[in-house]
């Protein structure tokens, strides 16, 4: 089973919650953002790791019951260099 690294799927979900789109990345400094801000944040980093791990207890669960081998990658590197990331889970 080859699954999207969870800390890249964070990652990726955060810049598309904030800038609403997938293409562009958030590039703001927290540590001078509003409280409003600031607890938006917050509010959407909480929500994103509690699905994430609903979903990541999941995959975890089926590969623990069928015990079949377990990969992780970015979704970003298989894009730029597919054939070295599929040598390197293979």
């Amino acid at each position: 089973m080859i699954v999207r690294n969870p800390f890249a799927v964070l990652e990726s979900m955060l810049n598309m919650g904030m800038s609403f789109t997938h293409s562009r990345k958030v590039t703001c400094n927290f540590k001078d953002g509003s409280p409003a801000e600031l607890v938006y944040f917050e509010d959407m980093l909480q929500n994103l790791s509690k699905k994430g791990k609903l979903f990541y207890d999941e995959i975890f669960e089926i590969y623990k019951k069928r015990q079949i081998p377990l990969y992780f990658m970015k979704f970003e590197e298989m894009v730029e260099q597919p054939g070295k990331v599929l040598r390197e889970l293979f």
